[in-house]
């Protein structure tokens, strides 16, 4: 087993195993780089569950075994609030003037 301390990661934490009656048992944050990391906490599902499917930071431990492969113990989970930020750039013509898009 190896471990490497203190990391902190940001992204969507999902839902990535259910049991035999359809109820989560596995949750994972979906990274902005695509990169789907499991998620392990010592009170288990319940501390994820009020978190699923919204904005979060985590910090935590990763650990690697042979047999479960690369995972984070969590050590605390924060929501983000606002989201994605868009870059906003107004149009202008050849003259400088503020255009306002067309209404489809």
């Amino acid at each position: 087993m190896m471990i490497q301390t203190k990391h902190v990661f940001e992204g969507t934490l999902v839902a990535a195993g259910w049991d035999l009656l359809d109820h989560v048992n596995q949750a994972s944050l979906y990274t902005q780089e695509d990169e789907d990391i499991l998620l392990d906490h010592n009170l288990g599902i319940k501390k994820f569950k009020p978190y699923l499917n919204q904005r979060v930071r985590i910090s935590g431990d990763i650990i690697s075994t042979s047999r479960d492969g690369r995972r984070v113990l969590v050590k605390k989970i924060s929501r983000l609030t606002g989201g994605f930020t868009k870059l906003i750039i107004p149009l202008h013509d050849e003259f400088g003037t503020l255009v306002k898009p067309a209404v489809a």
